[in-house]
């Protein structure tokens, strides 16, 4: 199925790591500043996966898998992560675990977690 706009519905927000050189050939997390960028505003198909409860830091959290399909581009990476407003759900922050390319080659889909501590 091409990756055609009547299913790219929602808008995500693309955030990166904000990272400074260290010095020594390293990143560091840029001091007084906040720890996420925005990288650029998307169009995405944004679809659950699957929900569920999990212990993380101490805390119970609901964790929950997403689909999210983007057009093909650069700059989508596993230390990334989305940001999505929706009116049912309020903000949610969907953490980039995986990356792949659509069947046709045209779009990635990107398996996130929404949940996780930020």
């Amino acid at each position: 199925m091409s990756l055609s706009a009547r299913r790219l519905i929602h808008r995500v927000t693309l955030q990166e790591l904000h990272q400074v050189d260290n010095g020594r050939g390293g990143k560091r997390p840029a001091d007084g500043e906040d720890r996420w960028r925005d990288v650029d505003q998307l169009w995405a198909e944004v679809l659950p996966i699957r929900g569920g409860e999990a212990l993380l830091d101490s805390i119970e959290r609901h964790l929950a898998t997403w689909r999210v399909t983007i057009r093909a581009r650069p700059g989508v990476a596993p230390t990334g992560r989305f940001l999505w407003v929706t009116p049912e759900l309020g903000q949610l922050t969907l953490a980039i675990q995986s990356i792949g390319m659509t069947e046709e080659r045209d779009g990635l889909v990107i398996t996130c977690q929404s949940g996780q501590p930020g």
